[in-house]
Formats: structure tokens, C-alpha cells, sequence
């Protein structure tokens, strides 16, 4: 029985494994994850789903040998599974016995069901032991001069035959501030983003950045996915792989939450949080890695003003305290708030770009002066 179930648990695991493949893979990319590493979060992330799969096949095979031991598997009347006795008890006439025997068996099953969700709520839905040792230990950050400007030249990205992303020469200060990326949807401003933090690859074009060495980097998509653990161990993964001390690193998470406003959550399971809380706490993970460019797609998209407020305050801190920012906003009232330049983008090419808040006081391309009065421009 355990061969024949094999190839059924492959299946199911396989299956599971993909769509968290799917669901996981960009994100734990962008954190720098080795590929080894990235199987190895993936699994500790599948691991309840995975064991599903085992139960469940290993349930079918106890199915298979119960019905045998029911046909041929009783001697003397005699038997040590439960299931066999109601079916033995019922064949004999005594219903009585094999209802109480069929009672007892369900309610059994029910309280070993609620013993494993309690066990999953107390520890967040997480049976992660509080410290596993990273398989890599991260490098240490090179000493890079970002007081210049990042420059892309003759940047071109294809999908499809199609060109998404056309960049003849642009550049960016990346030694502070806020720049913003505005444009109509399909303007190429995710692309963009995904290239600078190098998910993606120019098809043609180069990326200089100041010294040649890239800054360290980190980035805030669009739909930002966390781990299925608690909100302080989202964060703490994040700092293990800087090599942190154990203590330094609480000390660093209670400093996180307390940023993000989300002391009180600390040992909530993160999945657990409303729109704002998952935000913010995405963001905090993006600011634990201690990048020196913020890359930020739509960080307020579908949040309410508070909850916009909010992730717009950690932003506005953090390009503050010296580190660069670039965010792509449709929110042109975000924009204005938090932005000292601006670049926009029409049709996966850079067409205006300057300081604000002269670019949005007087544009000089048609395709601006459109979007800027809310014409859609495609």
C-alpha cells in the first residue's frame, strides 16, 4: 500500500510545491535568496500542506488494509481496530453497540482536530522553532559611494515582440530624496523598478550605477506576499540573514514595530492583519534588510487614507534618515506630498523628468499636461 500511494502523494506535493513556487519565488528573490535557500523556505512554508498530502495518502492505504482486515482480518471474533468492531458489531445485530462504538470514534477524530488548531493558533500558524540557522550567511555589505547618480542607457526590455520598457538615457540621483515614477497604467514604471532591482534583465541597454558596484537594494511590490509565520518572525528572517546577533536582532524587531506601529501585533500571525498592518509590515521587512535604495511599487494601493497615511509616514522617515527612494504612485496628491523629482513615463519610455514641484507646475509634453489633468493617456 505505501508503494501504490507514492506516485499520489508526488502529485499532490508537486502541486502544492508549484503554487507556492509561484506565489513565493519573485519575493524571496527580491529579499536575495540563494536558490538553495529559497527551496528551503519554500518547503518550511508548504510543510503543512505537504503533510496533508502524506496524511491523505497514507489514509487511503489504512482504508485498504481496513477493508481487508473487515472481509478476512478477524479471527475469533476478535479485533483491535475500531472500525473493524463497528462493522463486526453491526454484522452480529448489536446496533446499539456499534452506534456507541461509532460515537466514540467521531468524537476521537473531533478532539484530535481541535487539538492540532489550537496547537496552529498559538503559534501563529507556525510550528517554526525560534531559531533555525540561516543555510548562507549574507556578505557583508560593500562600502558603496552612492553620492551620484544612477544612469540608464539605451535600456531596452521586449516581451512578446513587444517593447515594454524603452530608455534612451536617463538619470538618477541616488544619494537621497524621494524620486517618483508616475504615469497610465502600462507605462512600464513596475518594469522599471523590477530592472533597477534586478529581477530582470535589459535585452539590450546597461544600468552604470555610482562606482561601479551596485548599491545595496531592496524593493516593495506591488502585491507584497508574507510568510506564513508571525509578524516579529517575518521580520527576524530577514535580519538572520545579515548575521545578526540573536539579541541585537529583538532588539532591531521591537524598533521595526514600533516604526510600522505594529508592537501590539508582534506575535499575530501575519496573514491575520488587515490591508494596512500586511503593508506596513512588508515595508518594515524591505527597511530591516538596510538598503541604501528603497524601491516602492504602488505602496498605498487599495489602502484607505489612514492606512495610506500610514505607509506614507514610513517612507517620508526613511528618506529622511538619507536613504533613496523610488516609488512609483498613481496618487498624484502622494506624489506632491512626498516627492523631490519625478519621472514620467508614457508608453514604456521616459518622457519628462525633472524637479518637483516645477514638473507638475509646468509641463512641457502633451502626453503630462493630459495625465496631469486626468486624461488618460495610452
Amino acid at each position: 500500500q505505501t508503494i501504490l500511494i507514492t506516485p499520489i502523494v508526488a502529485a499532490v506535493a508537486l502541486r502544492s510545491l508549484e503554487d507556492f513556487n509561484s506565489e513565493y519565488t519573485e519575493q524571496l528573490r527580491a529579499i536575495g535568496l540563494t536558490g538553495f535557500e529559497r527551496a528551503q523556505t519554500l518547503l518550511w512554508e508548504a510543510r503543512f500542506s505537504l503533510a496533508t498530502a502524506v496524511l491523505a495518502g497514507f489514509g487511503r492505504a489504512v482504508a485498504e488494509v481496513g477493508a481487508v482486515m473487515i472481509v478476512g482480518g478477524n479471527i475469533a471474533n476478535v479485533t483491535r481496530v475500531m472500525t473493524t468492531a463497528i462493522a463486526l458489531e453491526t454484522s452480529k445485530g448489536d446496533l446499539a453497540l456499534a452506534l456507541a462504538l461509532g460515537i466514540i470514534l467521531i468524537m476521537l477524530a473531533l478532539a484530535v482536530n481541535m487539538f492540532a488548531a489550537a496547537a496552529r493558533t498559538r503559534t501563529g500558524g507556525s510550528m517554526m522553532p525560534r531559531d533555525i540557522p540561516s543555510a548562507d550567511v549574507m556578505p557583508p555589505e560593500t562600502d558603496v559611494d552612492v553620492n551620484s547618480l544612477l544612469r540608464l542607457q539605451d535600456v531596452l526590455v521586449r516581451r512578446a515582440g513587444r517593447d515594454i520598457l524603452n530608455v534612451p538615457d536617463w538619470s538618477v540621483p541616488i544619494s537621497g530624496g524621494v524620486t517618483a515614477l508616475i504615469g497610465p497604467n502600462g507605462a512600464g514604471k513596475t518594469t522599471l523598478l523590477r530592472l533597477l532591482q534586478g529581477l530582470i534583465k535589459p535585452d539590450a541597454g546597461s544600468l552604470h550605477w555610482p562606482t561601479g558596484p551596485a548599491p545595496s537594494r531592496a524593493i516593495l511590490l506591488q502585491s507584497p506576499v508574507l510568510l506564513r509565520r508571525t509578524v516579529a518572525s517575518n521580520i527576524d528572517f530577514i535580519l538572520k540573514r545579515r548575521s545578526i546577533a540573536k539579541q541585537q536582532r529583538r532588539d532591531m524587531i521591537a524598533q521595526s514595530l514600533t516604526k510600522a506601529r505594529l508592537e501590539d501585533c508582534a506575535n499575530r500571525p501575519a496573514r491575520h492583519l488587515s490591508g494596512g498592518q500586511k503593508r506596513r509590515l512588508a515595508l518594515a521587512q524591505a527597511l530591516a534588510q538596510a538598503p541604501r535604495v528603497l524601491l516602492l511599487d504602488e505602496p498605498t494601493a487599495g489602502l484607505d487614507p489612514t492606512a495610506a497615511n500610514g505607509v506614507e509616514n514610513m517612507i517620508a522617515e526613511a528618506a529622511a534618515d538619507g536613504m533613496a527612494v523610488v516609488v512609483s504612485s498613481h496618487e498624484l496628491g502622494q506624489v506632491r506630498r512626498l516627492a523631490d523629482r519625478a519621472l514620467f513615463l508614457h508608453a514604456g519610455r521616459p518622457i519628462e523628468a525633472g524637479p518637483f514641484p516645477s514638473l507638475f507646475d509646468n509641463p512641457q509634453s502633451r502626453e503630462l499636461t493630459a495625465f496631469l489633468k486626468g486624461d488618460l493617456t495610452w
